[in-house]
């Protein structure tokens, strides 16, 4: 039984050993964007298995990024919700990814800010790949999704938006729109959200 112990004790410990990692800076050349989902892909396998290789970085990785600029290999977009910490969930460096956040990962009402970062990112850092992330139990889908639902139950009645969230969320409206067709008459608003994430 101790053998036995051992033996798991030493595969878990290959499975999650550490080998050096670099930092991604301006001296590296951009990846192609299959290059760049395999090694997001390959994180985020990392985080799922619970040996993240990426926690630690060296004061000598942070000070080379310093000097030679960062080149990202992929611009993410995602949610600010503090459960979706995109670094950790694809098991990044400091420099591997250039990350956008807000609620319901969206582009729709960013008044720019968004797409000027993506654009920077892609233009001057040379990221070829962008990901927009979505998650489980959005609070910002759920409630475009339940917007867009009343409106339905209360037709020709469109209330102003009264605050930013409120303007957010009826412009996420077309995502639970789109969301709702695809799944048809009859589906809850758990469903319709579950799905709107995935548009």
């Amino acid at each position: 039984m101790v053998f036995s112990l051992i033996r798991q004790l030493a595969n878990g410990m290959e499975l999650c050993s550490r080998p050096e990692r670099h930092v991604r800076t301006t001296l590296d050349v951009p990846l192609a964007p299959e290059e760049a989902a395999t090694l997001l892909k390959d994180g985020n396998s990392r985080f799922v298995s619970g040996c993240p290789w990426g926690s630690k970085t060296k004061a000598a990785a942070r000070q080379q990024l310093v000097e030679d600029g960062q080149a990202p290999h992929t611009a993410i977009i995602g949610c600010a919700d503090s459960r979706a910490p995109i670094e950790t969930i694809f098991d990044a460096m400091p420099g591997d990814i250039f990350v956008l956040r807000n609620a319901g990962n969206t582009c729709t009402h960013a008044e720019g800010s968004m797409i000027g970062s993506l654009e920077f990112c892609a233009e001057k850092l040379g990221s070829r790949l962008i990901l927009v992330l979505g998650h489980t139990k959005c609070g910002a889908i759920y409630g475009a999704t339940r917007s867009y639902l009343d409106s339905l139950a209360q037709p020709g009645k469109k209330e102003a938006a009264g605050c930013a969230l409120e303007g957010l969320l009826q412009d996420l409206g077309s995502v639970a729109q789109e969301a709702a067709k695809e799944l048809g008459r009859g589906a809850t608003s758990d469903e319709v959200a579950a799905h709107a994430v995935k548009v």
